[in-house]
């Protein structure tokens, strides 16, 4: 007797899955910060050079690192580690692969910066 092997397969997009991540409970708004903890930009907010982060060259270590200012305001920067693992399941509708009468589930990691554990800034 042969079975035919069933997989299942399903896209989740980042955002899901932080939405998912925050469903669950940690942070209570993080919908204006992007992965890395930098400010997403607003669809009906007007963007201008001076509100975005800057970009920093990477430090070699040694060399002393001075704030960046922008007229006359210092600009934030935005650690990206130490990172945080979190694991989230997700269900899928109408898939039962085992036929255990009950909708499959996977697992997606999240990494997000140990920065996010309080929320937004």
């Amino acid at each position: 007797m042969k079975f035919r092997k069933s997989t299942a397969r399903a896209t989740l997009s980042l955002a899901t899955a932080l939405s998912l991540l925050l469903a669950a409970g940690s942070t209570s708004a993080m919908a204006d910060v992007g992965l890395l903890g930098k400010p997403m930009p607003s669809a009906d907010a007007e963007q201008s050079s001076t509100d975005q982060a800057p970009s920093a060259a990477a430090w070699d270590g040694v060399t002393p690192q001075q704030p960046v200012f922008t007229n006359g305001e210092a600009q934030p920067v935005y650690n990206g580690h130490p990172l945080v693992k979190d694991e989230v399941w997700i269900p899928v509708p109408g898939v039962d692969t085992d036929r255990d009468g009950k909708d499959d589930q996977i697992r997606a990691t999240v990494y997000r910066p140990k920065d996010t554990d309080l929320g937004a800034a």
